[in-house]
């Protein structure tokens, strides 16, 4: 007697690509999909091999019958692969469109982040505060984390507000082009440390690539095309 594997194959059928409204596909109920053909087709291998060991002699299986099975297996496999690649596919092209993807290139961002260039003597970020704090200390530190400017903000309102450094350390030095990071260390009325977030602000110069995430350059720094906030021209 054949090796049925009719069962098993019903239990590893691939389902449709669905892709939800936050961009997500249902990739658990196709990696569900491979594990379970994974764990069915070494099943069916040990009862085609179990079979083989113990059949009559006199009325030996029909090879084209237990290829036929194998073959249909792994085509099984093909579509759940097939389906997942192109669920990741989808979900990669939902987030690329999510901000126009290239057609950020030359526009004007605002991305969740701290380390932006300083060019010709300019550097931009912004800062949001969740509530009006009473005092909030800005420091921008060079790249091997040395304190080269500090001061006090000027805005302690809630909401997001600009910040804008002229490249002049605490001395009035001139400090040289490169990267830097922005902190913030604000306080509330009740003397409890309030979380800022910090933004870079700059032109878009290239999107890329990195580990299978969408990055967008500005400058010299980049950032994750997910923590872009605001795109202007």
């Amino acid at each position: 007697m054949a090796v049925d594997i009719s069962n098993y194959v019903a239990n590893a059928q691939p389902s449709g690509v669905k892709v939800g409204a936050n961009g997500s596909s249902t990739q658990q109920s196709m990696t569900s999909g491979l594990e379970n053909l994974t764990s069915s087709y070494s099943s069916f291998l040990k009862l085609l091999t179990a079979q083989l060991k113990n059949q009559d002699p006199t009325s030996p299986l029909d090879p084209n019958q237990f290829t036929a099975q194998i073959v249909q297996m792994t085509g099984v496999q093909q579509q759940l692969l097939t389906n997942n690649l192109l669920g990741q596919l989808l979900t990669n092209s939902q987030t690329n469109n999510g901000y126009g993807a290239v057609g950020l290139i030359g526009k004007n961002v605002q991305a969740v982040g701290d380390v932006t260039e300083l060019k010709d003597g300019q550097a931009a970020w912004s800062y949001s505060l969740p509530s009006t704090v009473s005092s909030a200390k800005i420091t921008v530190s060079n790249a091997s984390g040395r304190v080269v400017w500090s001061g006090d903000a000027t805005d302690l309102t809630a909401g997001t507000h600009d910040f804008n450094w002229n490249g002049l350390d605490s001395q009035g030095q001139q400090a040289p082009d490169g990267v830097y990071k922005l902190s913030i260390a604000a306080v509330g009325a009740d003397g409890k440390t309030v979380n800022a977030t910090t933004y870079i602000r700059g032109l878009v110069t290239a999107l890329e690539q990195v580990d299978g995430q969408s990055q967008v350059l500005i400058g010299k720094t980049s950032a994750p095309l997910s923590a872009v906030v605001r795109v202007s021209t």
